[in-house]
């Protein structure tokens, strides 16, 4: 079949495929045998692509783009694997923080027999992202673990260094119920002869891990589980590329995490954006120990008058939000324009039954006319879009089909 633009390559995906980043548990497909055959039949590209792996619950993707910066500032060229996407999937997919090629992406998707294999979207994706790699030499490819780690498409990998960032109830319904067997699923990115460096977790996590996967090559971090440690864990990190990578001893790293937004195109978290007049914050920040920092962040910087225009998937527990929502603050319940998007009267029930400030625009409930509605309506210090990577995606769409930003 011939595809003449990427518009018809992604109608074509998302037609045919399952796509985890809207239907949820229903599109996944865990497992590697279905990757491991798909690139069989192009010659096993990742074999030819060092990597650096990197699993985690919250921070994951921070960290694979700080590193990718690093990599880049020191002159090496960098393939960066994340996901998911903003606004269409070549974002997933970067050398030197431009996109896939995409008349790369449409040869590819007209050449490779993937349905046999029936494969999911994220595979697929996988499997073109490596041999993108491949096909433009990259020196090093840091590769985001799309969901758990152990049973992930990007396990594949061949990795010189292996990283996870932090631990938190989350995809409980894939991973496991507790936190404990969270991180055995996270730990299974773990390879013979390769370090893992492990960002601080509780210690009933360290001993999961060393009882199922042994404690060679896995080094743990000390520190609070409940902090933000993306930037320490880097540092930590650099100093095992020396070797393999010498120019990176020249490379700041402070001066990198100021220019990855630049460097990579890296946005969502903690993203600033002005539309009509009012200043905004995106971030992804989803399950409670994220959104915890996020609001902690946020009112140490802008004090009380704050919004929060806040949207969940469908699978999500809001009870642990209940402990730490402030009260001077003001609640936008919006629902994500995807299937497995949580309801918005599901979500303003919450907070109504919380008593908690919130405010509702009519029969408008999607992100971009609740903005909309809100900027026309009243002004608060900041709004800050959150709860769901979907929602901060909705409004980065809004905002660039109404052309208020240069995004």
């Amino acid at each position: 079949m011939k595809l003449n633009s990427l518009k018809e390559a992604e109608d074509f995906l998302m037609s045919r495929l399952p796509v985890f980043q809207n239907e949820g548990k229903k599109a996944y497909k865990p497992g590697l045998d279905r990757i491991e055959n798909l690139l069989q039949a192009i010659d096993r590209p990742h074999e030819n692509v060092k990597c650096i792996h990197v699993a985690g619950t919250n921070g994951k993707g921070t960290t694979s783009n700080f590193l990718a910066t690093c990599l880049q500032e020191a002159g090496y060229k960098v393939g960066l694997f994340t996901s998911p996407h903003f606004l269409n999937f070549t974002e997933r997919i970067k050398v030197n923080g431009k996109n896939i090629n995409e008349k790369y992406v449409c040869q590819f998707l007209e050449n490779i027999d993937w349905e046999t294999e029936k494969t999911s979207y994220f595979e697929l994706l996988t499997a073109l992202g490596f041999a993108y790699f491949n096909h433009e030499n990259v020196d090093v490819a840091v590769i985001e673990v799309g969901l758990g780690g152990r049973l992930d498409s990007t396990n594949v990998c061949n990795p010189i260094l292996s990283t996870i960032t932090n631990l938190a109830l989350d995809h409980c319904d894939v991973l496991g119920s507790t936190i404990e067997a969270i991180a055995i699923e996270k730990a299974g990115i773990k390879k013979e002869g390769v370090p893992l460096i492990v960002a601080p977790i509780p210690e009933s996590c360290k001993q999961a891990i060393t009882a199922k996967y042994g404690a060679t090559d896995i080094t743990f971090l000390e520190g609070n589980p409940d902090t933000n440690n993306n930037k320490a864990l880097v540092k930590q990190l650099l100093p095992l590329l020396f070797t393999q990578f010498p120019e990176l001893k020249s490379v700041d790293s402070e001066e990198c995490f100021k220019r990855m937004h630049t460097a990579t195109g890296f946005q969502g978290r903690y993203q600033k954006l002005n539309f009509k007049g009012q200043e905004f914050v995106l971030d992804v920040a989803h399950n409670a120990p994220a959104l915890k920092q996020l609001i902690e962040r946020v009112k140490a910087e802008y004090g009380d008058n704050i919004a929060y225009a806040i949207g969940f998937s469908s699978d999500k527990d809001l009870e642990p939000l209940k402990q730490f929502l402030p009260s001077t603050a003001t609640y936008l319940p919006v629902q994500a324009s995807v299937l497995r998007a949580k309801a918005f009267d599901e979500t303003f029930a919450f907070f109504k039954d919380l008593k908690l400030k919130t405010l509702s625009f009519s029969e408008k409930k999607y992100v971009g006319e609740v903005v909309s509605q809100l900027v026309d309506n009243q002004k608060f210090d900041v709004v800050v879009v959150c709860g769901s990577f979907f929602v901060v995606s909705d409004v980065l769409k809004y905002f660039q089909e109404k052309n208020e930003n240069d995004l």
